[in-house]
């Protein structure tokens, strides 16, 4: 089965265009599952998203909310009731009484994660980030532009996002997800589990870089962040005291650099 035959259903729709008779139609949609994520056999976090690259998402949302320091293993996928479970054993960092709290997420508007209740509003200056990659302006477009030529399920659906682990000149590993957080931690989640580091890579995404984005990119060490969209102003607060940068509104032929500009030449 096909990636885009994976995350996306077929469904029934009448479509009405102006002068032009209704049409019965059967179109792609993009498929949306619940993932268990269980951590040392405690059930962390139910989250709402595409099903491909479930390991991937387990093991990047464990690391981005610093959750866990290390991972031991990563099961497959288990098919259950209401979606997917992943069963993970690993290292536990965070307070044990906020994982009691099980949360549902699509990873967009609706989830607010456990880590984040204790992080976000004070981040450790001592992740604060070195130099470590430069990219240059035309780099940085065609990496965009290479992103958005491979995003098949995106322009037949209009319904997920998309994720890109980068070097300056090339793109590692993509995906694609309904929810921006999600495609980001699977983005992580696939480094981690290839032995990959992260300090000299680039975070490519098509979703807004929230506040909550850039701390995932500073608890894994990565040092810029882009995206054809906008950045938010608590983002760009953590990204320029501790050493992130973030470029938005990557497309066509232009790019705004917000934070830490000496990454990205001209």
């Amino acid at each position: 089965m096909s990636d885009f035959e994976q995350i996306t259903r077929q469904a029934d729709v009448v479509k009405f265009q102006q002068d032009q008779a209704a049409q019965k139609l059967t179109e792609p949609v993009a498929a949306e599952e619940l993932c268990q994520i269980i951590l040392n056999d405690k059930l962390i976090a139910t989250v709402a998203c595409s099903p491909a690259d479930l390991r991937e998402l387990a093991a990047g949302f464990l690391f981005s909310e610093g959750i866990v320091g290390q991972i031991d293993s990563v099961a497959e996928p288990e098919k259950v009731d209401d979606g997917f479970a992943v069963k993970v054993a690993g290292e536990l960092l965070a307070d044990e009484d906020a994982l009691e709290n099980r949360i549902l997420t699509s990873g967009c508007a609706g989830g607010r994660s456990l880590a984040q209740k204790k992080l976000s509003d004070e981040p450790d200056d001592q992740i604060r980030l070195g130099m470590f990659v430069r990219v240059s302006r035309q780099q940085l477009l065609s990496l965009n532009k290479q992103m958005d030529s491979r995003a098949e399920v995106f322009h037949q659906t209009g319904g997920v996002h998309s994720a890109c682990l980068c070097r300056p000149d090339r793109i590692i590993f993509r995906t694609d997800d309904i929810g921006r957080h999600n495609a980001v931690d699977k983005v992580i989640g696939w480094a981690k589990l290839n032995g990959m580091g992260l300090q000299d890579k680039l975070l490519l995404t098509t979703g807004r870089i929230s506040s909550d984005i850039a701390l995932k990119a500073l608890r894994v060490g990565m040092t810029i962040v882009a995206s054809r969209a906008a950045p938010t102003s608590r983002a760009l607060a953590y990204a320029q005291r501790l050493g992130l940068t973030v470029v938005g509104f990557a497309r066509g032929k232009r790019m705004s650099v917000y934070t830490w500009p000496n990454r990205c030449s001209g």
